[in-house]
Parts: C-alpha cells; structure tokens; sequence
C-alpha cells in the first residue's frame, strides 16, 4: 500500500502570539502521520525548542524528522527550520493544536500534510542552512511508493519570491508574515516532491531547508475478498481514503475498494 496524502494543512503565520502558533488539524484514524513544517526566528544557535500539543489518549510522541539551526547564536540573528512528524495511534477529532515555542518569537510560519499509509520506520532526512550564501540540497533516492515532503524558508522576502525545492509543485503550501519591520518577517513553504536533483535557495539573508522521506506502510493492496482468505495483520482495507476496521456480514465491497 502506497504512502499517500490525506490532507494538506492550511498554513498558519503569527506576529501577535510570541509563544506559539496554532494549526488546524482535521479528523483523523489511528495510522495516519502528521508531517508539520515550522520556521521560526532564532534566541541562540538551538534555541527555541519546539513542543506540539496532542489528545490526551494519544500515546505517541512528536519526534523532530529534520532541522536546521543557521550558524549564528545572535538573538533573532538566524531562522530556524523543523519538520515535526507523529503517528498517530487512536483517531482525533478535528481542532487546533498548539505549537508552543520555549521562547518568545516574533515571526513563525507552520504548515504541512496528513500521510496515510506511510510508516516512520527507515525514515530519511536532510537540511541545509546559511545567513549568507546560497544553499543547495540533493533529493534523496525516492522510496517505491513513498513521499519525500520538503519545507524550504528565508527571512525578509514574501511568499510568491520564494523559491521551492525541485520536482513537483504538487500540494504546495505556504505562508509569510507580514507588518512592521521586514526584516522581521519570514516566508516558508512545503512541496511534495519526486525524482532527484538538487534544490537551491540564492540570496544573502537567513535562509534554511530540510526534507523526510516517507516510506509505505507495507501491507497488501486487496482488490477482492473470498471465502477463506486470510489477512495478515499488517493488511489494511480502506473504502475511499478511510481505514475500514472491521468488515461485517451485509458490506458490500466494489472493484474500487482497496
């Protein structure tokens, strides 16, 4: 079964809250990945942490898939860059959820995608950063039925100059802050990209990207059920894009399902 996505995230940016940012995260089943995209200002050369809020009855955790970190350890000096991922085990119910920075910030910009059918398992990543010179970063090898999710960010430059990674513009997301000073706003964008090469970001100012590369769950795409056919544990039956949990007597199947 192949690595898809489910959902793309409607961007959040913030000027107003310094703590934190909050994201619109729909329903989801147990199995589904949240891949999260934040860049954000910088206090030091690691700091701020980044903490993201869940169901209390979720016993997964948020782990960091990628980052970047500029070299520089002046207070609003860098941009940071994470890609925060967590796979869900039981389903959650549509809201905002907090992502809560551990030191006030004045410009952050968060977005990202709903996986279905991905595992974290194997997974790969890569990020590069500078605050002066161009940056370039090679695309993994893609995974057979997996998905490579990019986030790319500069400093003091609006959405529609940045550039995205190479390959497909496919689901791109993005936003930018914007009021007072430029030099306090920042630009990010996520892209689900394909095939190889390398990506660039030119310019002299803060600037950052990292990429996970996400590969299927595994599994048996199942086009029909008879009698006597057994599933395996990690076989999945989904109608349309939701997980099918049980089958009773009296559903009815079409050639379609998988």
């Amino acid at each position: 079964m192949a690595a898809v996505i489910h959902a793309t995230l409607t961007p959040a940016v913030s000027k107003a809250w310094s703590f934190g940012i909050m994201i619109a995260i729909p329903d989801l089943v147990a199995g589904d990945i949240i891949v999260l995209g934040i860049a954000f200002d910088n206090t030091s050369l690691t700091d701020p942490t980044v903490t993201i809020d869940k169901p209390l009855d979720e016993v997964a955790s948020w782990s960091t898939g990628a980052t970047w970190t500029n070299p520089t350890s002046s207070s609003g000096g860098g941009l940071h860059g994470r890609i925060m991922l967590i796979h869900t085990t039981t389903a959650w119910a549509a809201g905002e959820r907090m992502v809560l920075l551990s030191a006030p910030i004045v410009a952050k910009v968060s977005g990202g995608y709903v996986v279905r059918g991905g595992t974290l398992a194997g997974l790969l990543s890569g990020n590069t950063s500078h605050d002066t010179a161009s940056i370039s970063l090679a695309a993994p090898t893609p995974i057979t039925d997996g998905l490579t999710i990019w986030l790319v960010a500069q400093e003091t430059i609006a959405i529609g100059t940045l550039g995205g990674p190479i390959n497909s513009a496919t689901n791109d997301t993005g936003g930018a802050t914007t009021g007072g000073s430029t030099t306090t706003n920042i630009a990010a964008r996520m892209r689900v990209g394909g095939g190889t090469g390398v990506s660039t970001q030119a310019g002299s100012v803060d600037k950052g990207m990292a990429y996970v590369a996400i590969a299927p769950a595994g599994g048996t795409d199942i086009q029909k059920i008879a009698i006597g056919d057994t599933l395996l544990p990690v076989d999945k039956i989904y109608i349309g894009n939701d997980l099918v949990s049980k089958i009773h007597v009296g559903d009815v199947l079409v050639y379609d399902n998988v």
